[in-house]
C-alpha cells in the first residue's frame, strides 16, 4: 500500500467521522446516516421499522421496505453535503462500508 493509498483512506474515515458524529437534523439525515453505518438498505429499513418508525402510504402509515430507503438515498435534497457525497460514494461503488475501504 502507498503512502496515496494510506492518504485517501486517512481522508475518507475523517470525512465518515464528521458525517457520523452530526445530530441528524431530519429524518432524511438519520436515514443517510444509519445507511452508511449498516451499508445495506434492508438493513436501514428493518432498523426504523424495529425503532417504530413509519412511512406514509396511500393507505396510511406502513412500516419501511428498501426501495423507500432506496427512494429517499436518490431523491434526497437539503441534508449535509459531505454526507450526501459519501452515501452516493457508497452507492457508486456497490459495496458496504468494510468492502469500500479495502
Amino acid at each position: 500500500m502507498t503512502i496515496e493509498e494510506i492518504d485517501r483512506k486517512v481522508a475518507f474515515l475523517l470525512k465518515l467521522r464528521r458525517v457520523l458524529d452530526r445530530d441528524p437534523e431530519s429524518m432524511t439525515e438519520l436515514i443517510l446516516q444509519k445507511y452508511v453505518q449498516m451499508g445495506k438498505t434492508q438493513d436501514v429499513a428493518q432498523w426504523l421499522n424495529d425503532c417504530g418508525y413509519r412511512i406514509s402510504g396511500v393507505r396510511g402509515s406502513r412500516k419501511y421496505i428498501s426501495t423507500d430507503i432506496t427512494e429517499i438515498i436518490d431523491t434526497a435534497e437539503n441534508v449535509d453535503e459531505q454526507l450526501i457525497q459519501v452515501v452516493r460514494g457508497m452507492q457508486r461503488a456497490g459495496r458496504l462500508l468494510e468492502r469500500h475501504l479495502e
